[in-house]
């Protein structure tokens, strides 16, 4: 994560696909604040583990960027879920979710690095505000609003008297502010 003035921390994502040139992150869920707002992260295969979002959003992130290389279109099966696990990481924790996501190579669907495109921004009741193409760069943005950002769900399962608070609020002690 890069700041206005310099680097601000580095993250590795924490559930492999399966890559072996690489290590997962056994450190603590970091909540990095950029340009005045708190912040998490994941990447790629972490979106299936919903935690990586809850924990951090439960202690304040309004904001979850997400950086992925999925599988491509030729890979139809697969396509749904991977529309629908950032829509639920936003709406299940009331932040917003800003998705960046390679594109499809149109010129070789079989090409190493071709993905699906479909990067996007996902407010806090689950809905796609902007949204690209499965095909070329694209740069989106989108002014939001912060004050929807308040991460009500996933504090809700932090202070509620249920089964699983006190699980939830030991998980609570592996998130880092930065």
């Amino acid at each position: 994560m890069i700041g206005v003035e310099n680097l601000r921390y580095r993250y590795a994502k924490t559930f492999l696909a399966g890559e072996k040139w690489c290590v997962n992150n056994r450190g603590k869920l970091p909540i990095v604040r950029l340009a005045g707002v708190d912040c998490c992260f994941i990447i790629c295969h972490d979106v299936r583990y919903p935690e990586l979002v809850k924990l951090p959003a439960a202690m304040g992130a309004q904001i979850c960027f997400f950086c992925s290389s999925e599988s491509s279109l030729i890979n139809e099966h697969k396509l749904s879920a991977y529309s629908a696990m950032p829509i639920s990481r936003a709406t299940e924790n009331g932040i917003y979710l800003i998705m960046a996501n390679t594109p499809a190579n149109p010129i070789d669907m079989y090409s190493s690095g071709s993905s699906h495109g479909n990067s996007k921004i996902v407010d806090p009741d689950g809905n796609v505000i902007k949204e690209t193409g499965f095909f070329g760069d694209h740069i989106i943005s989108e002014t939001v609003d912060l004050s929807k950002a308040k991460g009500i769900v996933a504090k809700r399962t932090y202070s509620e008297e249920t089964i699983l608070r006190d699980w939830f609020q030991k998980g609570c002690e592996f998130v880092v502010r930065i």
